[in-house]
């Protein structure tokens, strides 16, 4: 065994322990989103609570029918942010697809997957805040009292 395959050698050993180093990194990290995410989404739900109380009854099966149509899930734009950020796909989830474009422009430089992995750590608020503004639409149209709910603010 001469010394180029003892190089190579341990060439290929230290590439698979980068790449199974970099996965082990990839899937701790989503571990810790997914648990962020959905102490978020308790909070959102507690809020929303206190909003559907300030709409008129009537209007509260409305309310709720548009909102679960409209409102994104935390966990899917989490996951989407770590595993298929560099093509933009979390930004097309959330309808910015202008930026999820830049995203698929650039994508053969890796720099939107970096900037996809910072990202994922703060998608659990960017979601419920998102969420917040959409539900206070949703409910100013049906004539409800935003003003109300003092957790929302």
């Amino acid at each position: 065994m001469g010394d180029s395959d003892l190089l190579s050698g341990i060439g290929s050993s230290l590439a698979c322990i980068v790449v199974i180093g970099i996965a082990a990194a990839v899937v701790a990290a989503l571990i810790y989103l997914v648990k962020q995410a959905r102490k978020e989404e308790l909070a959102a739900k507690l809020e929303l609570q206190e909003l559907v109380r300030s709409i008129p009854r009537e209007s509260q099966a409305a309310f709720m029918i548009q909102y679960n149509a409209q409102k994104k899930n935390s966990t899917t734009a989490v996951v989407l942010a770590l595993l298929l950020g560099g093509i933009g796909a979390h930004k097309f989830y959330l309808g910015k697809t202008g930026q999820g474009i830049l995203y698929l422009v650039f994508f053969w430089s890796c720099v939107p997957a970096i900037i996809a992995f910072f990202e994922a750590f703060a998608m659990p608020h960017t979601v419920t805040q998102m969420n917040r503004e959409m539900a206070r639409e949703v409910a100013a149209m049906l004539g409800g009292d935003i003003a109300t709910p003092a957790a929302l603010v």
